[in-house]
């Protein structure tokens, strides 16, 4: 019985049951004129920090596409919802309003929310700020807030028109080149274009030997 008490006394103090945070940053990213709100959507499965270009298609189903907010999966505050989110719109209509439940990581906004309508059209775009409050348990388990900004650029192309942003054996491609960071880059007379995003990185020899200028800039540094 003594062993068992033990056990579980060990337990408790070794958990971080209240979900409190360890320390306190001194430095906060939106009084330093920083953007960081943590994004996804629009097709995108990676997270942005601070930005989110989303591209759509004239004529696509608006509610199909989702703005994505993420918060830290174990957050934790003295209500049901830790963290509120407001969308703020380019042409001046009223904010857009959200809350997340501490429960969730996460906040799916449809796009027919934003635009107010069921299909995208070319008209659709511009930015779209984003401020979020977050609260959370400080250290000493008083409930805090923090705040992150962000910015969404949205815009639609026409229903007709045919993106390469993701086609790489297009046929329509006049040059292919690679930069000085191994992407392929390939360009069609119309400007439509093609750009490696995951490039296969060359060792730091080799990208000393393609740029001179490396070993001055780090004397400088």
């Amino acid at each position: 019985m003594k062993y068992f008490l033990l056990v579980h006394i060990l337990f408790f103090i070794g958990c971080s049951c209240t979900h409190t945070s360890k320390q306190l940053d001194k430095q906060s990213a939106v009084e330093n004129n920083d953007l960081t709100a943590l994004m996804s959507g629009c097709g995108q499965q990676l997270v942005n920090s601070g930005y989110l270009i989303c591209r759509e298609n004239e004529g696509q189903v608006s509610k199909d596409e989702h703005l994505i907010i993420h918060t830290p999966p174990d957050l934790k505050c003295e209500s049901d919802h830790c963290t509120y989110v407001k969308v703020f719109f380019p042409d001046g209509k009223p904010t857009l309003e959200k809350s997340i439940p501490s429960v969730t990581p996460l906040l799916r906004i449809s796009w027919s929310e934003i635009v107010n309508k069921p299909v995208f059209d070319i008209t659709d775009r511009g930015f779209y700020a984003v401020s979020i409050t977050m609260k959370y348990l400080g250290p000493d388990g008083v409930e805090r807030q923090t705040y992150a900004q962000g910015m969404v650029f949205m815009h639609v192309v026409r229903k007709e028109y045919t993106s390469l942003i993701e086609n790489q054996d297009d046929p329509n491609f006049n040059w292919t080149w690679k930069t000085d960071q191994n992407q392929t880059i390939k360009m069609t007379t119309g400007y439509r274009v093609f750009v490696d995003l995951s490039p296969e990185f060359q060792s730091s020899e080799m990208s000393q030997q393609r740029d001179p200028t490396l070993n001055f800039q780090i004397d400088l540094w």
